[in-house]
């Protein structure tokens, strides 16, 4: 990921996080924010396994 990626990222979660929490918790904001923490959830996953591979695939002697 590019820093510039990364912090978008970044401020993206800030936003999420820093939204007005008025009716504590219902079960509209959960559904609602649920997407947003799936799709960034989803793609650290799959930035990790790519490095992951990348290393690996590094390390074997060729």
């Amino acid at each position: 990921i590019s820093k510039e990626t990364e912090q978008y990222v970044r401020d993206y979660i800030d936003l999420t996080l820093n939204l007005p929490q008025t009716p504590p918790v219902t079960l509209y904001s959960i559904i609602g924010n649920a997407p947003i923490y799936l799709v960034i959830a989803v793609v650290a996953l799959l930035w990790l396994r790519k490095t992951f591979f990348a290393r690996k695939r590094q390390k074997r002697p060729v």
